[in-house]
C-alpha cells in the first residue's frame, strides 16, 4: 500500500510539472534595445517558445516604468500581431501601456485570421504604470493581433498556456502505463506470497 502512495504522489508530481512546463512567459529583457522581436521567441536567438512576431513590427524598447524593467515592445504599425503555431488555451495576458485606444483579440488562424475566440477593448491609460489584463477564450488560439494607431501600444509580461506537444502527452501517457503496470505487478505478487 505505502508503494502505491509513492506511485500516485510521483504521478500527480508528473503531471504538474507537465502543466507548468507548457505555460510561457515572454518579458522583452533578452532582446537589444532597438531590435524587433520578429522570431526572437521561437529559436531565433532567445528562448524557444514557438512565438513569432509579425516581421520588423514589434520593437523593443526601454523606459516608462512598466511593470518589468527594463524593456516591453511596442506595435509600430498599430496592428501587429503574435503567432504561436503550435497553439494555446484558456487565457492570454499581459500587461499594457497605451495613448489611444485599441482592440486586442485572440484568433484561431495565423497573422490575426480566422475566427476571433476573444476580444478586450482597451482604452488609453497611464504608460507610466502599465496596465494589466487578460483575454479568456475556449478553443485553441493560434494568434494574437491588436488594432489602433501605430507607435501607440507597447505590452510586456505576455502569458500563454502552450498546447502541449504530442511527444509530450505521449510520455506522460507512457508514465501512467508504466505506473499501472508495477501496481499490477505488485498486486500480483502479494497474491502469489499469500
Amino acid at each position: 500500500m505505502k508503494m502505491f502512495f509513492k506511485l500516485v504522489a510521483t504521478s500527480a508530481m508528473a503531471l504538474a510539472f507537465a502543466v507548468q512546463a507548457n505555460a510561457a512567459v515572454i518579458t522583452f529583457d533578452e532582446p537589444g534595445i532597438g531590435s524587433t522581436a520578429d522570431s526572437f521567441y521561437n529559436g531565433g536567438g532567445g528562448p524557444n517558445l514557438g512565438a513569432d512576431f509579425q516581421a520588423g513590427d514589434w520593437r523593443v524598447i526601454t523606459g516608462f516604468g512598466q511593470t518589468s524593467q527594463p524593456n516591453f515592445a511596442f506595435s509600430n504599425s498599430g496592428s501587429g500581431y503574435l503567432n504561436i503555431a503550435g497553439g494555446f488555451t484558456g487565457a492570454f495576458s499581459f500587461n499594457y501601456g497605451a495613448f489611444s485606444s485599441f482592440t486586442a483579440t485572440v484568433y484561431n488562424g495565423l497573422n490575426g485570421t480566422g475566427a476571433a475566440l476573444g476580444s478586450i477593448n482597451l482604452g488609453a491609460n497611464n504608460v507610466f504604470a502599465f496596465s494589466p489584463v487578460a483575454i479568456n477564450f475556449s478553443g485553441t488560439g493560434h494568434s494574437f493581433a491588436i488594432s489602433g494607431n501605430g507607435a501607440q501600444f507597447g505590452f510586456d509580461d505576455v502569458t500563454f498556456k502552450a498546447v502541449p506537444e504530442p511527444g509530450a502527452w505521449a510520455l506522460m501517457i507512457g508514465g501512467f502505463g508504466v505506473a499501472g503496470a508495477m501496481l499490477r505487478r505488485r498486486r500480483g505478487q502479494v497474491a502469489f506470497a499469500a
